[in-house]
């Protein structure tokens, strides 16, 4: 994994046009401005990326650490955080170098552990390095949308267990090398019951593209032609319902408040 983030480095934020990634990145900031009083003391950034948000947490938090697994994205995240509030490291999930109750709270703004093979032991090792009563803030690749909703064979898998399944992601790194990378998608069921089993309970969800998911990818956000026009009123329906139920947990994925018992 870290070999594949390493060689997307250069390309990693550049997330401006493209509606999917406007639509994500947006609900990532909208939802850390909602949840201000979970940046006190010390924050965990887990699977920070370029430091994106472990930049915005640093202008909040006494101290804030992001931990990503490539060297590349950490390299660039170092670059965002000199004269900042905190820093970035190296290091796997599963077994991170802090002390126990290490962090107040902790965010994961990414679907880092739909990316990672053992979540349950991210989890376990998230909750070691917090303290009781802080929270965590995780998204995570979400089986229920759109999508699944419209698929029959997907429908009825979803429909018949507690568990997600697989999802592919293609794409291309740096060197214009096409990459596949299989993620896990959760469903809530699923997730709560994993959350539960490690210390935590979840007090919350947001659910990210719930609409836009039908927006083609191919489409420029920033023009005028009907798709771009398209994109901003499902982008807007998703703003306004995201946190309401059903569709907080219907979206491509999902951010989760949980906290630490």
């Amino acid at each position: 994994m870290a070999s594949v983030y390493d060689a997307m480095a250069e390309t990693y934020d550049e997330i401006h046009a493209q509606p999917f990634y406007i639509t994500q990145y947006e609900t990532y900031a909208e939802d850390l401005l909602d949840r201000l009083t979970d940046w006190r003391g010390r924050v965990l950034d887990l699977g920070c990326g370029t430091g994106i948000h472990t930049r915005a947490v640093a202008e909040l938090a006494d101290w804030v650490v992001g931990i990503d697994v490539s060297p590349r994205l950490v390299r660039k995240a170092q670059v965002k955080l000199r004269d900042a509030r905190g820093s970035v490291v190296v290091g796997d999930a599963k077994y991170m170098p802090f002390t126990d109750g290490a962090f107040d709270s902790a965010l994961s703004y990414g679907e880092p552990l739909s990316h990672i093979e053992d979540p349950g032991a991210v989890l376990a090792e998230l909750a070691r390095v917090m303290r009781p009563g802080g929270r965590a803030i995780l998204s995570v690749d979400n089986e229920w949308n759109l999508r699944t909703l419209t698929s029959p064979r997907r429908f009825l898998q979803a429909a018949s267990s507690r568990g997600g399944a697989v999802r592919d992601w293609e794409f291309y790194d740096d060197g214009g090398h096409a990459v596949r990378l299989s993620l896990k998608t959760f469903t809530h069921a699923e997730l709560t019951a994993l959350l539960s089993r490690n210390g935590f309970r979840v007090e919350d969800t947001v659910g990210i593209h719930v609409f836009t998911l039908v927006a083609p990818l191919a489409t420029d956000a920033r023009g005028n032609d009907w798709r771009a026009r398209a994109f901003r009123v499902l982008h807007g329906l998703d703003r306004r319902l995201a946190r309401r139920f059903p569709f907080n947990r219907l979206g491509y994925s999902k951010i989760v408040a949980a906290r630490r018992i």
